[in-house]
């Protein structure tokens, strides 16, 4: 009776949990979560924008929600696609028992994108599931975001003792035991819509739960393509041990879900390689070449810096127009026509060149060579950017191998506990799969062991790219050293010959001071010499006396007295407008504050 009781009573309380849907994880009915992080998982699982719509949830128009169910009896897994709300509450009903093995797989639009389904359905299902709380924050992953998720991690939470069993669920066929974990692995995905991004970095997350006493398996997918679904279609039907035909009990169940696990681990393994192999075909490209093999020493040479100084200049000034055939001529040369120097060859052919003039020639042909080569460009500081976001992309995919290493052994030595623990050998004869387990374990090692020999080849690499970053920063610095030196050695140059003029300039001007002193020691005479042979004085010619002849003095004073007036009076007033408006400049500068000084 008290049996049959506690039957009723745990009937109850998942009635109540599932009417209760929209409160999850808070209406779990069992847990091993605190309340006040169950409180926060529902606040954050509603958290909606301006819009309304859910952060973690699209519109409910984008539904992508697909169920692939073995129910007891069937040989072959059924398909439902794009559930609705009507069939959602068919499925999650307590009707039927629930199917011997479950596959849902939820789609996102991408790995930065909220889910495709409605939060109904999500805590509808997990509700139903009684699905453990902390697998919400592999929910919460997916998200509008700029950046794809790298973080991996596993959760688990097992009810196998004697107390859990009072929540056992006869119509939905639960025993109240089972074993419970959620687990989420990244890996590179090849995507050729993305030529700039080949290989971004994409996750899955995985809920599992396995009832040790009936055997059926449940699992919840969380994708942002059809990967992992397309996998699981195709090789639970063809594989000996997933085939509906071949789980019969639930120790055979049992060794199918260590298989499906593995499927989940391989999908995490085996595209690494690739990636890393485009990883270093971008390190040991043209970024390494350059710095290998380019030609640094002639491009820092001073004849380069002043060509490359030359260049700049002469793209920064205006451009004079091109000529009619497309190149500069000197001025009076003579361009021969093609057909006239072929004449002129043939009538007069050229010596054979001796040795020093072909390496004349070939030296002249490397001057031209190098002359085509830009040292800025060939070494940009751009290429030296994307060396560094190209190490940055390889320490964050070293950061998830060395976690998906973790989860994956996490996953490996949580089904050793279970195994081991006497709880689990009372419902499950781990006899009859001690060699699925074996073999589990075995090719789990040897996947951990590939992402691992990954890992240290991911690290050879960085290695090879810090060392052309150093190299690449050590050729710009010499670089700048040499151009520093060039540009030194051209101001020492320029100060001498400053120098020379300064001194040539002292020379002249203490030749101008005498030139000046002469004139200053003549200009009396002078003056008094052109007044006297003007003409306004007249002079006897015996000697005897002079005088002067008035109505010409006059009218020489009349006019040169307002000439000489005119000109200081213009010079006085050109001079002071000069004064103003320098004034003017002064006043209207010293008004204008800059922004950052500006007092409050």
């Amino acid at each position: 009776m008290s049996g049959q009781q506690s039957s009723m009573d745990a009937s109850r309380r998942f009635k109540e949990s599932r009417d209760n849907f929209l409160n999850y994880p808070c209406n779990l009915v069992q847990t091993e979560t605190f309340q006040y992080d169950l409180d926060e998982y529902n606040k954050k699982l509603s958290l909606q924008d301006e819009d309304g719509d859910y952060y973690y949830f699209e519109p409910t128009r984008k539904r992508n929600v697909s169920f692939w169910t073995l129910r007891d009896g069937d040989q072959e897994y059924q398909l439902k696609e794009r559930i609705n709300d009507l069939d959602m509450q068919q499925l999650m009903s307590d009707s039927s028992p629930d199917s011997l093995s479950e596959f849902v797989f939820i789609k996102a639009a991408s790995n930065r994108k909220p889910l495709n389904c409605s939060m109904e359905h999500m805590t509808r299902l997990l509700t139903h599931r009684q699905v453990m709380a902390p697998f919400l924050d592999f929910v919460f992953t997916f998200r509008a975001r700029e950046d794809p998720e790298t973080m991996a991690a596993f959760r688990h939470e097992d009810y196998l003792d004697s107390a859990s069993s009072v929540l056992a669920n006869q119509n939905l066929g639960r025993s109240g035991l089972r074993i419970q974990h959620a687990f989420n692995l990244i890996t590179p995905e090849h995507d050729p819509n993305q030529p700039e991004l080949p290989w971004p970095l994409r996750q899955n997350a995985t809920y599992h739960s396995f009832d040790p006493v009936t055997g059926r398996a449940f699992w919840l997918n969380l994708k942002g393509n059809d990967e992992i679904s397309n996998r699981l279609k195709k090789s639970i039907p063809a594989h000996p041990q997933l085939q509906p035909s071949a789980l019969t009990t639930t120790e055979t169940r049992f060794a199918a879900t260590l298989l499906t696990h593995l499927i989940h681990f391989q999908w995490c393994v085996e595209n690494w390689p690739r990636y890393i192999d485009y990883l270093e075909s971008l390190v040991k490209g043209d970024h390494l070449n350059k710095v290998q093999y380019g030609p640094v020493s002639a491009l820092a040479a001073p004849d380069e810096i002043e060509r490359a100084a030359l260049r700049r200049s002469t793209m920064n000034s205006s451009k004079s127009p091109p000529s009619r055939q497309g190149t500069l001529q000197r001025p009076g040369s003579f361009y021969a026509p093609k057909v006239v120097r072929k004449l002129s060859e043939k009538i007069f052919p050229a010596d054979k060149k001796s040795a020093a003039q072909q390496a004349a020639e070939e030296e002249e042909r490397r001057k031209k060579e190098m002359g085509r080569l830009d040292f800025d460009k060939l070494f940009d500081f751009a290429d030296l950017q994307k060396l560094g976001q190209l190490g940055d992309d390889m320490q964050t995919s070293l950061m998830v191998i060395g976690q998906n290493v973790r989860v994956m052994n996490e996953v490996m030595t949580r089904y050793g506990e279970l195994v081991a623990s006497e709880e689990f050998r009372a419902v499950v004869d781990v006899g009859k799969c001690r060699a699925d387990m074996a073999r589990f374990m075995s090719r789990g090692r040897r996947m951990v062991q590939d992402l691992e020999n990954n890992g240290l080849r991911l690290r050879t690499i960085i290695s090879s790219l810090e060392s052309a970053k150093a190299q690449f920063q050590g050729i710009l610095q010499y670089k700048n050293i040499r151009t520093g030196e060039y540009f030194a050695q051209s101001a020492h140059d320029s100060a001498k010959v400053m120098e020379q003029m300064a001194v040539k300039t002292k020379q002249e001007t203490v030749s101008m001071h005498s030139i000046t002193i002469l004139t200053l020691v003549f200009l009396p005479g002078t003056f008094l010499a052109t007044v006297f042979g003007s003409g306004l004085m007249r002079w006897d010619d015996d000697g005897g006396g002079w005088s002067a002849r008035t109505p010409g003095l006059q009218l020489f004073l009349a006019i040169c007295l307002p000439m000489t007036t005119f000109t200081i009076g213009l010079w006085l007033f050109l001079n002071s407008r000069q004064q103003r408006r320098q004034r003017d400049r002064e006043s209207l500068e010293a008004a204008v504050v800059p922004v950052g000084d500006e007092k409050v």
